[in-house]
């Protein structure tokens, strides 16, 4: 300042912050302190275009090079309080609704609604198949998610592709881990690491499980053709653990008692936990795979590929149901249904339609894929979709699926509601 309180020349007086809002704008915004102030506008200013002079006893005054800054300032804090006022108004749209008197939330609701709006109708209405049906609806709407980990051997045949992306896709399931089986552990974990962050699942867990049968013996087997989907290691996720039996540990411990294994290849990964940590495997929920034939002596493939493991998993009490060949089977996924992805061109669609694409070139007699794998999943969440003998197991050295008196009871599908499956499938699948 001058003598006389004249201002030097090129110099213009910028008042507090907040005092400069409430009158060029009229907005109220919170008081800010000095040193908050002057270290805001100098921040917000650049370190040239404004230096803030202040003391504890006068107004603060900034001496400009050009008013446009001091008009930069005054936008700023203005873009700032509206940037408030809009998440306000945001956090306000998203907060749920408060809860109505008609409102049906659990069958204490239900119970209540029909007592008062329903029951006092005349001629009367027959309540008691409403009443349970909408209890039904209440407790399938309030169920969690049904936590899966998901064993496979993808890479091969293309349904292992199919059911993963089934759950991924699926609410009443939430896949914690996915982990691989069958020789090329470490190529197959590689597809299962792409698929994951094409769909934006880099959440999910997965770990390449055991190379070797339970045995140790190294099963001969084909090539991995959809390999190629992987891409370079450089560009995609790691596994969250170096082998599956960690992973397990990981989410078996975090979810006692909770989670699901579904095995959808050979049992080996399975057998391992079962035989080697048996405390942690009595911490799953139970078991459900694609595999078996009991109905003829036949060996069907996730069983013949490691014959003495799946004789200790059905031998363990943990095996709820097994999705057989001779029904699974059914479950075919026709060209127009791959027309349907390719029209749906989604990342998950996309990746589909690739792996369908690099298994044709080997699979070129097959009517075209089976949903086998996809069938296990779905009975978790939709069981009266499917129909199932109480029948024990046992599996010879040949792989051979043979009924068992001395075996604990498994559900065995011997049926199922096949379009209503297939329905449930592709409308997930091209979402």
């Amino acid at each position: 300042m001058l003598p006389g309180g004249r201002r030097p020349p090129g110099a213009v007086w910028l008042r507090p912050p907040q005092e400069r809002a409430r009158r060029f704008y009229k907005l109220k915004v919170p008081s800010l302190s000095r040193e908050t102030s002057r270290s805001t506008l100098s921040q917000l200013s650049g370190n040239s275009a404004i230096r803030v002079a202040a003391s504890t006893s006068e107004p603060r005054a900034c001496k400009t090079t050009c008013w446009r800054s001091s008009l930069q300032a005054r936008t700023l804090w203005l873009i700032i309080a509206l940037g408030l006022a809009a998440a306000v108004i945001a956090h306000a749209a998203e907060s749920l609704p408060p809860k109505q008197p008609y409102d049906v939330e659990n069958a204490a609701d239900v119970d209540r609604t029909i007592a008062t709006t329903l029951a006092p109708r005349r001629p009367p209405i027959d309540l008691p198949p409403i009443t349970t049906a909408w209890k039904a609806i209440v407790a399938d709407s309030t169920r969690p998610p049904i936590k899966v980990i998901f064993d496979t051997d993808i890479g091969t045949d293309i349904d292992d592709a199919i059911a993963l992306a089934f759950a991924l896709g699926r609410p009443e399931l939430k896949v914690c881990a996915v982990t691989t089986s069958r020789g090329e552990v470490g190529q197959r974990a590689a597809i299962v690491s792409r698929l994951l962050q094409v769909t934006g699942r880099t959440d999910v867990l997965f770990a390449p499980g055991s190379p070797k049968r339970i045995d140790g013996s190294v099963l001969r087997d084909k090539p991995v053709d959809q390999f190629p989907f992987a891409g370079a290691e450089s560009d995609r996720p790691r596994p969250a653990c170096v082998e599956a039996q960690e992973l397990f540990r990981r989410v078996i411990e975090a979810n006692r008692g909770e989670v699901w294994l579904v095995v959808v290849g050979p049992m080996t990964n399975a057998a391992i936990l079962i035989r080697d940590h048996p405390e942690l495997a009595a911490g799953l929920k139970g078991i459900a795979c694609m595999g078996g034939e009991p109905t003829r002596a036949s060996v069907e493939t996730n069983i013949g590929n490691d014959p003495a493991a799946a004789e200790i998993v059905c031998r363990s009490g943990l095996l709820k149901f097994a999705g057989t060949d001779d029904v699974t089977r059914r479950l075919l996924v026709p060209l127009p249904d791959i027309n349907r992805l390719r029209a749906t061109d989604t990342p998950l669609a996309r990746a589909l339609v690739e792996l369908h694409r690099l298994w044709r070139i080997q699979q070129n007699t097959k009517p075209g894929p089976v949903g086998f794998d996809v069938c296990p999943l779905a009975w978790l969440f939709a069981p009266e979709l499917f129909t199932t003998v109480a029948q024990g197991w046992t599996v010879d050295a040949r792989g051979i699926t043979a009924p068992s008196s001395s075996a604990p009871p498994i559900a065995v599908s011997s049926d199922m509601n096949v379009v209503a499956v297939h329905r449930l499938l592709m409308d997930t699948l091209t979402r």
